[in-house]
This record gives C-alpha cells, sequence and structure tokens, in this order.
C-alpha cells in the first residue's frame, strides 16, 4: 500500500504532535526515569486512586475537595503499572488534548493553512485593522 505525500505529512505532524506532548509530561513527578520529588497534589491522586481501587467509596472513606474526575482518571493507569502507568495514562490524555488543540486552531485559520501556522496563530483569530490616518 502507497503512502501519498499527504499521508506522510500528517504521519510527520502527528509525530510532531506526540512529541510535543511528551515534552509536556516529561516532567511530571510520574514519570518512571525523574528523580524530582512527588507533588501534595499527586501524591493525594495517588492515595485516592489506590483507594478507589481497594473498594472504597471517595468522599465517604477519604475525602479531598477536587471532583471525583481528577482521581478515576488516575485509576487505569494504576492498575496498568503503578506510576509508570498512570505516566503512561498522562501522556496519552496529553496527546488527545494536544491533537484537539491542533485541530481547532487548524480549524479556526483555515485547513490549507500550513500547520505551524495554525498552530502559531490557531488562538488569535482577530482580523489586523490598520488604521489609515495613523503615519
Amino acid at each position: 500500500m502507497p503512502v501519498d505525500k499527504q499521508n506522510k505529512a500528517d504521519i510527520i505532524i502527528y509525530a510532531g504532535l506526540f512529541l510535543l506532548s511528551l515534552a509536556l509530561v516529561f516532567p511530571s513527578s510520574y514519570n518512571p526515569v525523574s528523580f524530582t520529588r512527588m507533588h501534595v497534589d499527586s501524591s493525594v491522586y495517588i492515595t485516592i486512586a489506590q483507594g478507589i481501587t481497594r473498594g472504597q467509596l471517595p468522599y465517604m472513606d477519604f475525602v479531598d475537595n477536587k471532583g471525583p474526575l481528577t482521581y478515576l482518571l488516575s485509576v487505569p493507569g494504576l492498575m496498568l503499572g503503578r506510576l509508570a502507568g498512570v505516566w503512561i495514562t498522562e501522556l496519552i490524555l496529553m496527546f488527545v488534548s494536544v491533537l484537539f488543540a491542533y485541530k481547532t486552531a487548524l480549524f479556526a485559520v483555515g485547513f490549507n493553512t500550513p500547520p505551524l501556522a495554525a498552530v502559531r496563530f490557531g488562538n488569535n483569530n482577530d482580523k489586523m485593522v490598520v488604521n489609515p490616518t495613523i503615519k
């Protein structure tokens, strides 16, 4: 099955978006090769996610002031492979977020725009207005 130029360009764009996602989650305290100390919120997420995997109920057996979705996002990664699994889940979710941001920016500036221009100018949808009276 031959790969045409558009498919090759899409593969390069998606690989670049994945590398951007990797760069964004690399400094995370869940990173298996990181030696950074876990922050307070990160340790709370892991503690409550561990409680959920052990059958405890959030807000009944333990309490924190965040919504339940933040803990439920850590549960699949925790079941997958402890902290490394949470980091992989974080990487996947970051890639989905970056991909949607890219698609939204591309939609905002037009689909015929080069990809880097979509990323650069995607959030700037104001038209440049030139005032002819200013010299």
